[in-house]
């Protein structure tokens, strides 16, 4: 029943070191990035990519056999028998729990850096998280619970009494939900927020290769697990932090095609390392009354890549446009005995493909020439995403202020 959040963000959050291109600060020289991201969620995509709800995962069928489990055993063995009078099934769908889920997630970064050399840069990242999230819950009633309460009110039945309750108990099935939930020790489903800090990155990039137009730089570094994991018992929480410790490289590369125009492209491999950290040990059948785990996890490494044309004029106006892909392998689960937990692992694969467009200023470069005495650059940025597979279907908007010193 559970969406999870905790696998969807890292395609928003890896923005946050902003290292695709070559450029290394000078030596002595220092640099703080602040850096906001804003994003809106209401859809994600299935495992073939098609825009599904957000809320999906928590519309759930309820069967009369699940209505039963809830009635003391004589209550259930009457209600069984009535079913079976009237031609029905225990398996028969009563109704449908029906979600509208919606999610705002912001990140705040400062990245600080330092020049070691003309040709070494390192870099510290601290994302710091907005979340919140809506849940409206419904429930929807099935020709066979309509069928049910008629046949208690058929007077041949003198159930009059009985299909009085069932009705109100079919009108109250989400408050009735909520009820199962805090009884189980989950939260009750509604409005969600909180804030935090995230995982924490620290970064190396070494420009290796300058010959002529062509440039090549290499970035390595770790992210630490700082940030808040998921509540197993809170269904629509969002992470600030995976729960282990990621290492990461990437190469980029810079061709310059005339003096305010280069093409830069770029790839980066993440692996990310085991951990553990508790779960809901749900099953196929069963994705409530199951019991909290100490579990062992793998989540998937990752690959990106992309490239983008970026252009400065005499005057400091900047534009850039371009675009990036990623893919996340699978996520392993295991409990404490070894025991796979498949449920967990199940559509946790994920792609996206994004087209990237932005505009900015920037005094660097007359800074360089003594034309102005502060280098800072400022730059807007909106990523849409044309593509992806488990993932929320995000479109981000980007704010970069950097101030040199």
């Amino acid at each position: 029943m559970r969406y999870r959040f905790a696998a969807s963000f890292w395609i928003i959050a890896g923005f946050a070191l902003g290292a695709e291109s070559t450029k290394v600060l000078p030596k002595g020289v220092r640099n703080i990035n602040l850096k906001s991201v804003g994003v809106s969620l209401s859809e994600k995509t299935n495992s073939v990519g098609q825009p599904m709800e957000l809320g999906a995962a928590l519309e759930k069928d309820l069967t009369f056999q699940q209505i039963m489990s809830g009635e003391s055993e004589g209550r259930a063995k009457e209600i069984e028998a009535f079913l079976i009078a009237n031609g029905m099934s225990a398996d028969d769908v009563a109704g449908t729990f029906t979600a509208d889920l919606r999610g705002k997630l912001q990140v705040n970064a400062a990245i600080v850096s330092y020049g070691l050399n003309d040709t070494f840069t390192v870099a510290v990242a601290a994302p710091y998280y907005r979340a919140a999230t809506d849940v409206s819950v419904g429930f929807v009633q099935k020709p066979a619970g309509q069928k049910f309460v008629t046949h208690l009110a058929d007077p041949h039945h003198n159930q009059a009494a009985s299909a009085a309750d069932a009705a109100w108990k079919f009108n109250h099935a989400a408050e009735g939900l909520n009820n199962k939930l805090e009884k189980l020790g989950y939260a009750r489903l509604g409005a969600w927020e909180a804030s935090g800090w995230g995982d924490l990155t620290v970064a190396s990039k070494k420009r290796f290769y300058q010959v002529g137009a062509i440039s090549s730089a290499w970035t390595s570094g770790v992210v630490a697990p700082t940030g808040r994991v998921d509540d197993p018992n809170i269904l629509t929480d969002v992470a600030f932090g995976d729960g282990q410790w990621d290492v990461f490289g990437q190469i980029a590369v810079d061709e310059q095609l005339n003096p305010r125009l280069f093409l830069n492209q770029y790839a980066k491999v993440t692996v990310q390392l085991a951990g553990q950290r508790n779960v809901r040990a749900v099953t196929s059948s069963e994705q409530l009354d199951v019991p909290t785990k100490r579990a062992d996890f793998d989540l998937g490494d990752k690959v990106e890549w992309g490239t983008s044309l970026n252009y400065e004029t005499a005057w400091g106006l900047t534009a850039i446009f371009g675009g990036n892909a990623s893919h996340k392998q699978a996520d392993v689960y295991r409990d404490t005995s070894g025991e796979r937990l498949a449920v967990l692992e199940q559509d946790t694969e994920q792609t996206a493909t994004q087209v990237e467009m932005g505009c900015g200023y920037s005094t660097v470069g007359m800074y360089q020439r003594g034309k102005t005495p502060v280098p800072f650059e400022v730059k807007g940025t909106w990523l849409r995403q044309i593509q992806s597979q488990n993932s929320p279907i995000a479109h981000a908007a980007i704010v970069d202020l950097n101030l040199f010193f």
